[in-house]
């Protein structure tokens, strides 16, 4: 069993436009300063959005829970893991009936660091100057 501690939190997001899970994702980076970054990746389904904060310490258990209901995570997943003991079990977002899994879709990374805010997950080859 692991520790109930955690560095990165998934939120599950089932038919949100991308102009609804951008807001949020602005609202999220504003929100906390301890934000490494925020990974995104498209549903198994492309109905929604997995959404992946990643942070710079580690939080409890006590914590994550009220941060993904603030950030919106799916109701009926949160009340499934309000029941959860052991670690291992929580968080999971699995991958649809047909095998299907998310696909990486883009980043975002706080202001402080000299990065793009945002990182298209396909890139023009004019972009690479080839």
């Amino acid at each position: 069993m692991t520790s109930d501690k955690w560095k990165i939190i998934s939120l599950d997001w089932d038919n949100f436009t991308w102009k609804k899970a951008y807001t949020i994702i602005k609202f999220i980076m504003n929100d906390r300063k301890d934000i490494e970054k925020i990974t995104v990746f498209t549903s198994p389904n492309l109905d929604g959005w997995h959404i992946y904060i990643h942070f710079n310490h580690w939080l409890d258990w006590k914590e994550v829970l009220p941060l993904r209901r603030k950030y919106q995570d799916d109701p009926k997943r949160l009340i499934n893991e309000i029941f959860k003991d052991n670690p291992d079990e929580k968080m999971i977002l699995f991958q649809n009936k047909n095998g299907n899994k998310e696909k990486f879709y883009c980043e975002f990374w706080p202001q402080k660091y000299q990065m793009p805010d945002h990182v298209p997950s396909k890139i023009h080859s004019s972009m690479l100057g080839t």
